[in-house]
């Protein structure tokens, strides 16, 4: 089980080990969140639901195309941030290995 503890962050990388309510009580507590202003739907003339599809499509899509993943990966590793010392090598492996862990992308 990999983890990092800072304050009030928390990353669990692998709950697989942890009791299953633990980890349902950890999945409840990761839920995400979507806010979208209603004027700027309405200017969209869009339902909140239709943008929540759209937007899932899109990022099922930029997962699966190898093109735009590499191009994700390339404007990541310029423009995220990593501590001064991390060389480009390692900035690369760790943008990686994190669109894998957080959305299964890329490969192990």
């Amino acid at each position: 089980m990999h983890a990092r503890e800072d304050d009030a962050y928390f990353e669990l990388l692998n709950s697989d080990m942890l009791p299953a309510p633990t980890q349902a009580r950890l999945r409840s507590a990761a839920a995400n969140v979507f806010v979208a202003n209603r004027a700027w739907l309405e200017e969209l003339d869009l339902h909140p639901g239709e943008l929540h599809r759209e937007l899932m499509r899109s990022f099922h899509e930029c997962g699966s195309d190898d093109e735009t993943y590499e191009r994700l990966v390339l404007d990541l590793v310029a423009h995220a941030s990593f501590p001064l010392e991390t060389l480009p090598d390692s900035r690369e492996r760790l943008v990686r290995h994190v669109l894998f862990e957080s959305y299964r992308w890329g490969r192990p």
